[in-house]
């Protein structure tokens, strides 16, 4: 997953971006970002590529102008790749909770169908989730349509591309690493209702650098053994264990401030 924007602030740019005067309005940037998405995707040959992350948190939160340019840099990065690769399945994710109208705007359920609109290169949708954070005190509590009633606006493929609950207390909600366990086992459920509602499933295992810096860890070698692991073999035919991880956006902004090449980015 690429995320032009900022994963820890989304109403807001990448710090390294912003602290080198420059905004991912600018042409220049969105070239920028375009030749990385080519670069990753001939360099790491994914099994899908994601464009951007939670954009509909970046729509509900951010200035007007900075989800105009998501829209634009993704979508000219879409065209740039399949100039070169016909294969790869493109991808957006949404955050479940503002789908809820849970996190932001308190209007009620708001669902995925914009950014189906606004992002229409995408072939399979992503789902974030963090529940704790959206006032969720007990992962019991979640719907059993969780997932489904997302998965049910479009006829997608839908994997799970990032989420968790915290096993300590780092919001208004207490919680403990019993909960946590608790919460693995209620969105594997969840998951499952999805499941048997579309009749297929993709989820994808996140890595160690999907979390870093955001949230405490959490139990994904659990969960995934809990759901439904698998090997694959990628349509490369090389074999991996889970996909890339997640590749910040600063990576290639540091270009902008200077430095003479990105930070290295890790594939699965």
């Amino acid at each position: 997953m690429l995320d032009p924007a900022n994963g820890l602030n989304r109403a807001g740019e990448s710090n390294a971006l912003v602290a080198a005067g420059r905004s991912i309005t600018e042409p220049v940037i969105q070239q920028l970002y375009r030749r990385y998405a080519v670069a990753i995707d001939t360099l790491l040959r994914p099994d899908e590529l994601g464009l951007a992350l939670e954009t509909n948190l970046i729509r509900a939160i951010a200035p007007a102008p900075i989800y105009s340019a998501v829209r634009q840099m993704t979508s000219d990065a879409a065209g740039d790749i399949r100039a070169h690769d016909a294969a790869v399945p493109l991808m957006v994710s949404v955050q479940v909770e503002t789908a809820w109208g849970r996190l932001v705007g308190g209007g009620g359920y708001a669902g995925v169908a914009q950014d189906l609109v606004d992002f229409p290169f995408t072939q399979v949708l992503g789902l974030s989730s963090y529940p704790y954070l959206a006032g969720f005190a007990d992962p019991d509590s979640l719907p059993d349509d969780y997932f489904a009633r997302l998965a049910s606006e479009t006829s997608l493929p839908v994997i799970v591309t990032e989420g968790g609950w915290s096993s300590t207390t780092v919001s208004s909600t207490v919680t403990s690493p019993a909960m946590q366990r608790r919460y693995i086992i209620r969105e594997a459920r969840c998951w499952i209702a999805r499941t048997r509602s579309a009749g297929s499933a993709h989820v994808h295992r996140p890595g160690p650098g999907d979390v870093a810096g955001r949230h405490p860890p959490f139990a994904y070698n659990d969960w995934w053994t809990s759901t439904c692991t698998r090997s694959r073999r990628s349509r490369r035919g090389t074999r991996y264990s889970r996909g890339a991880d997640l590749i910040p956006w600063e990576a290639a902004s540091r270009r902008v401030a200077g430095s003479e090449r990105p930070d290295h980015v890790r594939a699965a």
